[in-house]
């Protein structure tokens, strides 16, 4: 039986969601890079577990929970979570489809890829049961004669040249000897040069109270720093210069606690990467969490 679970730890509030096969999955620690750090760091005795399903390995539904959990939790980009990747239920053991599974499952699909996205493993499953010929005989989509309306109609779903390559390469490649005409409606990614205008820039820059803030987030603020000095300062006079703040050590220590790689402190903790950087302890102290 395959269980999926909850890990709270109890001093820090942070949670962890996995599976396990084992028969005692109160014992299981845990196998997630952050997660197992965290854990050496305040203790697995603190940590307790919520059991939320069991599943036979073969069951389907096993995927769909451990997706569904997932991206209705965000457990990659919360913070409260020490997810670093999806929790699929499957990863780590491969799933025999049997040819019941197969024959259920498959003829609900029009499209191989969909399939597999959603089942890894089926399609050779079906190979080996020898049904994948007749299975895939309805799979109309991948194979659609890509006329000019059939490629319009895919067009319009994206609204960036880049999203219509990615998601849909059969349509987009079918569309070359058209593709003024149905990418008319799309933002071309690669033109990333706005309007600049003093005025909205101003308008823009004042919304902002740190510095190093307006110019990584804002490309009008980049623009009016480097292009208009003058203009600048007058306009960011009212900001906090994030150099000039002081963070105590602890502060630097609970940030680093609380990061779960060496970007994601870079990015969420400016002012005490900042400072590391400035008295030349960034690699040391880091050193000591990645």
């Amino acid at each position: 039986m395959i269980k999926l679970m909850i890990k709270i730890h109890t001093k820090t509030g942070i949670k962890y969601f996995c599976k396990t096969g084992r028969s005692d999955p109160f014992k299981y620690r845990g196998s997630g890079t952050w997660w197992v750090r965290h854990i050496s760091k305040h203790g697995f005795d603190s940590v307790y577990t919520i059991v939320v399903g069991e599943y036979e390995e073969s069951d389907p539904q096993l995927i769909i929970d451990a997706l569904e959990f997932s991206h209705a939790n965000n457990i990659v980009k919360s913070p409260k979570w020490a997810n670093l990747e999806l929790e699929n239920g499957v990863d780590g053991r491969p799933i025999k489809w049997n040819l019941g599974e197969v024959m259920d499952i498959m003829p609900h699909f029009t499209s191989k890829r969909l399939v597999e996205l959603e089942y890894p493993g089926i399609l050779n499953a079906a190979k080996r049961e020898g049904v994948y010929n007749n299975l895939i005989k309805s799979y109309t989509k991948d194979n659609i004669i890509w006329t000019f309306d059939e490629v319009m109609k895919e067009a319009n779903k994206y609204t960036s040249k880049q999203q219509f390559n990615k998601n849909s390469p059969k349509a987009a490649d079918a569309a070359r000897k058209w593709w003024g005409e149905v990418t008319k409606h799309m933002i071309d990614a690669t033109v990333r040069t706005p309007k600049y205008d003093i005025a909205l820039a101003i308008a823009e820059v004042k919304t902002y109270n740190h510095r190093d803030e307006c110019t990584r987030l804002s490309v009008m603020g980049k623009w009016l720093q480097r292009t208009h000095r003058d203009i600048w300062d007058k306009n960011t006079s009212h900001m906090v210069n994030p150099r000039v703040m002081e963070k105590s050590y602890q502060e630097i220590h609970e940030d680093l606690s609380q990061s779960k790689s060496r970007t994601d402190f870079n990015n969420n903790f400016s002012h005490s990467y900042k400072k590391l950087v400035k008295i030349n302890q960034y690699k040391n102290v880091s050193a000591l969490y990645f």
